[in-house]
């Protein structure tokens, strides 16, 4: 299951937890290798008008890295497996993979397998991954990804002669693997004849693709399978295609080319791979000595800044991490999850309704997004969706049911000038449309369409106990919580230590909102006393959140509780810094109060959105 993470590139390196590098295979001191992607959905789908002798950097642009060496990414393929909950299954299957001792029988299937994991997959069984090289086909891959056509000619037919040739043996190179696909599938079925070690499931439910599914969005169609399928082959060899795609959907075993490590090697556009060695005490993934330029590289590459921004993409069953820059400081937090669940009934056993082609839920719900929004607004002003990253898993549960989330990620321009996240629902929601399983009477689908800020702002409130139990002031925070996506924070009374509670909370909050009032005493005595002048409430815990919130120079906005105190005895118990603004609420009038939080909310999304130093994307990056 992919997960993803925001990280960021400094001059150092990339500055990666230590948490999330274990399930992808990376360790303390350990390699992995790198290349650099661009215009590659150009170069498969042969569209003249864009290709382009000097690919820019622009949204198809990213990162891969992996510690799978670089050498056997052209031909590493992904073998999955349901096996008997028995004692030595895995042994059986390894055998027929590479069997120690080979008989005049056995089919050479020339494997190097690279890396095996495990899982419990459900009753009486579990499901083995195998990552694995063809090594016979590694001389092939070299020789296409040295036709380095983007770099070799500078004559524009030129250039299309090369990538011409390049296209030819990437289809006669793809054929080859699935050629050895298929012997592989061939080869551990015929070894279970008897049912010794695959399990077979009772209903027809396919193996988990691992592919990336944001490849194929991305680069128009990155299935070299389909690319086949036009190209002039002769019938047999069109046949055989037709034939591995069918294995391919066998339920209790699988064999799968990686296209994206493929592509990423084939197409490389470097001369050399990037390679990082990862330190655990720095959190960073270091570039090896020999290669200390690579950092200006890549930032000369993707027209970046340092420090810079990614949206980091972890795929732990393919080992690899994809990394596409965010842009400015002030994308990361316009980035938005769409999340999508669904369920669905289906006629068709062997159809997966999330992704069956160009009639499927993924590219129903990515084609939506990609549409203008329909407003009234100046084409500057709207609301647009630019896709950064997809994920998604289905289930089929039964004979006629399927399940499943699709998650995309994606930048939203406009967001922060115009819309709150109940907004954005609505113009997602306008955007994507009806899907046509829904438009049929005789089909039961249900769906659930969620927005979420994928990094939301994290806001420290800092108040007394009676601010936090009042009713009103709780509506009115969740509604703001629930309108611009943010995260509210505030210190645990019951917390053991409540001082060491508070100083956690402010190693990871955004920004500040003190709001200054007096306890139900306080207030009694306020209103008894002859002079009000030598009257001083306890201010002190709000007082030192608003001095911490001060000194991490974290924006800081002031709300004064003014229900009994005027704001002119506020002005004499607390000064207003220069670096925050002040405004006044009255618990008696919950409308006003509710407006009042909400500006204050709104005024540090805009300061944030804007910080000159970037304190929320880049903390930890700046020493």
């Amino acid at each position: 299951m992919e997960y993803s993470s925001i990280v960021t590139l400094t001059k150092d390196g990339f500055r990666i937890p230590e948490k999330l590098l274990h399930p992808v295979g990376i360790y303390e001191g350990g390699r992995c290798w790198g290349n650099l992607i661009t215009n590659v959905g150009a170069i498969l789908a042969d569209h003249e008008d864009k290709l382009s002798i000097k690919p820019q950097p622009n949204n198809e642009t990213h990162i891969l890295l992996s510690p799978i060496p670089f050498n056997s990414w052209g031909c590493m393929i992904r073998i999955q497996a349901r096996l008997k909950d028995r004692h030595g299954t895995l042994k059986q299957l390894l055998e027929v993979l590479s069997p120690k001792k080979r008989s005049e029988e056995a089919h050479d299937l020339k494997l190097n397998i690279i890396t095996i994991t495990e899982s419990s997959s459900g009753y009486y069984n579990g499901r083995a991954h195998i990552l694995a090289e063809l090594y016979d086909q590694r001389k092939n891959a070299k020789e296409i990804q040295k036709m380095r056509c983007q770099k070799s000619y500078e004559d524009e037919a030129q250039f299309k002669l090369s990538l011409k040739e390049k296209l030819e043996k990437t289809s006669t190179f793809s054929l080859d693997i699935f050629t050895s696909i298929s012997d592989i599938i061939d080869s551990i079925k015929n070894s279970d004849e008897e049912n010794h070690f695959l399990y077979s499931p009772k209903y027809s439910e396919q193996l988990q693709n691992g592919n990336d599914t944001i490849s194929s969005y991305l680069w128009n169609d990155t299935d070299i399978q389909k690319k086949l399928e036009t190209m002039n082959l002769d019938s047999d060899k069109k046949n055989s295609i037709y034939a591995i795609r069918d294995k391919s959907k066998v339920s209790s075993v699988s064999c799968e080319w990686l296209h994206s490590h493929a592509l990423s090697y084939l197409y490389s556009l470097t001369d050399q791979p990037f390679r990082f060695d990862y330190s655990v005490s720095e959190g960073l993934l270091k570039p090896s000595n020999s290669y200390d330029n690579c950092i200006f590289s890549i930032s000369s590459d993707l027209d970046i800044n340092l420090p810079s921004t990614f949206l980091a993409t972890f795929n732990p069953h393919s080992k690899y991490i994809r990394l596409v820059p965010l842009g400015s400081g002030s994308n990361k937090s316009k980035l938005l999850r769409v999340r999508y669940k669904y369920k669905c009934e289906t006629k068709d056993e062997d159809k997966d309704i999330s992704q069956s082609g160009s009639h499927g839920l993924l590219h129903h719900l990515t084609d939506g997004l990609d549409k203008a929004t329909k407003t009234q607004r100046s084409s500057k002003d709207q609301f647009t969706f630019n896709i950064k990253n997809i994920t998604s898993f289905s289930k089929r549960y039964s004979r006629r049911y399927e399940s499943g989330v699709i998650d995309i990620l994606g930048i939203a321009e406009n967001f922060n000038r115009y819309y709150g996240l109940h907004e954005i629902k609505n113009l997602v929601v306008d955007k994507i449309g009806t899907f046509k399983a829904e438009k049929n009477e005789n089909i039961d689908f249900e769906k659930d369409l969620q927005v979420s800020i994928y990094n939301p702002y994290k806001i420290f409130f800092s108040c007394r106990e009676e601010i936090k139990k009042d009713k009103a002031f709780s509506e009115a925070c969740n509604k703001i919580k629930e309108k611009y996506g943010i995260l509210i924070e505030v210190s645990d009374a019951n917390a053991d230590i409540v001082t060491i509670d508070i100083l956690n909370k402010f190693s990871y909050v955004d920004a500040l909102i003190v709001i200054f009032s007096i306890t139900d005493k306080e207030q009694y005595e306020y209103m008894h006393v002859a002079d009000k002048r030598n009257f001083h409430p306890n201010l002190g815990w709000l007082l030192f959140e608003y001095g911490i919130g001060m000194g991490r120079n974290i924006p800081v906005e002031q709300l004064r509780d003014s229900t009994v105190v005027t704001s002119e005895q506020w002005g004499e118990w607390v000064r207003v810094s220069k670096d925050s603004s002040v405004n006044y609420i009255d618990r008696k009038n919950p409308e006003d109060m509710e407006l009042k939080l909400e500006e204050a909310v709104l005024s540090i999304i805009r300061k944030l959105a804007g910080h000159s130093t970037l304190v929320r994307d880049l903390r930890g990056a700046i020493k």
